[in-house]
């Protein structure tokens, strides 16, 4: 029950920050400097939102 609900808050948050960083990118869209540094962190946000995927399934499944 707990790993199910893990799941499902996991999934709602990667789709709210997914809408987020969609939001930001068309506001952002048209500066250069700017569009360059949210390029590069957004890609280490996600990298960080998929160790803590990965490291979150693991001690899920240890769990079990």
């Amino acid at each position: 029950m707990k790993l199910k609900l893990l799941r499902n808050r996991m999934n709602l948050f990667e789709i709210y920050f997914f809408l987020y960083l969609i939001f930001l990118a068309t506001q952002f869209g048209l500066l250069i400097f700017v569009e360059k540094f949210f390029d590069i962190m957004c890609t280490l946000l996600l990298v960080w939102l998929f160790c803590i995927r990965l490291h979150a399934e693991d001690k899920a499944n240890n769990m079990i």
